[in-house]
């Protein structure tokens, strides 16, 4: 073993534990924050496996250590502290769960809600109906499902997979369990209807459950690793892996670099795309010190601008793909220091986590501990928005969700002056 892979390894080491040690501390504040330690784990073992050496062919070139394995780390410690506290010191100074809304003197909850997920299933269903299928039309992907449906507006009022779908049904699963879970099977067929697979699933159950476990009464809840290895875990992974290396036995897209055999290629697939871009811009701009752009209006087309920077081939054809909605993956935080030199790129990052994400998150927390059904839906969704801005590094997409926290927040705090006021007199 080098020493280079030693130290890597070692970080990756403190991060599982600092990982394990968080979820015991306080399993909700951890589910909340469950998708940065998913990135988190994704990013840490993706830059270990780039640093050892290997060819990353969206960039061109052969990688090498760095050290952005140390990088990443400092960025994803002070992610986690920083929205804990916010959201720690918000929940001391700023108390409100019991904002309710009513149409027609009935209040707006599990009743409403079931209704408005069944009817947008049911359109989702009709689409189906009506559209070339990817189970059945080799001509239609997962990616070209949308643009050759008949309803295709569905999908930008409902999104992609309309992920809110299973994150109403658990927060109305108490009351209504039974057609709760027949519901989010329905759900879950259209997704595989429309060609979704492994990674939508995942992120419905994520959603299904967000609610189901910060609602949770148990605040002692004893998390034991334990019981997360067992053969029921243990034969999904194998079934996953064997879907997978099915797949790549039948096409392996990287053979042209060297990538030959089923197993390789899901090696580099998992491992070798996912934090290229964050090494590419730790050489680049760190130990390369290449000038920075200073433009910190770069982050709002922070992936297209990295994709330029580091794309090998024909810039014609790159614009094309990019028109096409081809894209690299996680382009933030990797554009901070593509825009400023390291000693300013931790400081914004700082302030995006506790002016932005944290209240956000603590917001989401509020409404779904509060139970407030409408609330909760906007902001999960705000949340969701958010989240895909910062991974992809698209930050023009924060206008929509930021000028709707706002409104909703001002909101509520005229309703709680009103009863405020209505109290003292």
């Amino acid at each position: 073993m080098s020493i280079t892979l030693g130290l890597n390894l070692l970080l990756f080491v403190i991060f599982l534990l600092f990982t394990y040690n968080r979820l015991k501390r306080n399993y909700k504040l951890f589910y909340l924050l469950l998708l940065f330690y998913i990135q988190g784990f994704n990013m840490m073992t993706s830059l270990i496996y780039i640093e050892e050496g290997i060819y990353i062919h969206e960039q061109g070139k052969d990688s090498y250590f760095v050290g952005s394995v140390f990088f990443y780390f400092l960025f994803f410690i002070v992610t986690i502290y920083l929205c804990e506290k916010t959201i720690t010191y918000l929940d001391k100074y700023l108390n409100f769960t019991d904002i309710k809304f009513s149409f027609l003197g009935a209040e707006i909850g599990g009743k409403f809600a079931l209704m408005l997920v069944s009817l947008v299933l049911f359109l989702l269903y009709i689409n189906v109906y009506l559209s070339p299928s990817p189970l059945f039309d080799k001509g239609v992907t997962r990616f070209t499902y949308w643009e050759s449906s008949k309803l295709k507006f569905l999908n930008s009022i409902f999104g992609n997979t309309s992920i809110f779908i299973p994150f109403t049904l658990g927060l109305v699963y108490r009351k209504y369990k039974k057609i709760s879970v027949v519901i989010l099977l329905l759900y879950f067929v259209n997704m595989i209807l429309i060609g979704q697979k492994f990674s939508p699933l995942v992120s419905g159950l994520y959603s299904f459950f967000f609610p189901l476990v910060l609602m949770s009464n148990n605040n002692n809840y004893k998390i034991s690793i334990k019981k997360f290895i067992n053969y029921k875990v243990l034969s999904v992974f194998v079934l996953v892996f064997s879907i997978v290396y099915y797949k790549y036995s039948l096409l392996n897209p990287f053979t042209h670099l060297g990538v030959e055999t089923p197993f390789q290629a899901i090696i580099y697939r998992a491992f070798g795309l996912q934090a290229h871009l964050f090494w590419g811009c730790v050489e680049n701009f760190v130990i390369l010190e290449l000038d920075k752009s200073w433009n910190i209006a770069d982050l709002n087309y922070g992936m297209h601008h990295l994709m330029r920077h580091f794309y090998p081939g024909n810039s014609e054809q790159l614009n094309n793909a990019i028109q096409s909605g081809y894209s690299f993956t996680n382009a933030y935080p990797a554009i901070l220091f593509y825009i400023f030199p390291v000693y300013l790129v931790y400081i914004i990052h700082a302030i995006l986590m506790i002016l932005l994400l944290g209240p956000l998150m603590w917001f989401l927390k509020r409404m779904i501990q509060g139970s407030n059904i409408l609330f909760s839906l906007i902001a999960f969704q705000l949340f969701s928005w958010v989240v895909y801005t910062f991974k992809m590094g698209y930050f023009y997409k924060l206008l929509l969700p930021l000028l709707f926290f706002f409104m909703i927040s001002t909101v509520i705090y005229f309703i709680k002056q009103t009863k405020n006021n209505d109290k003292i007199m």
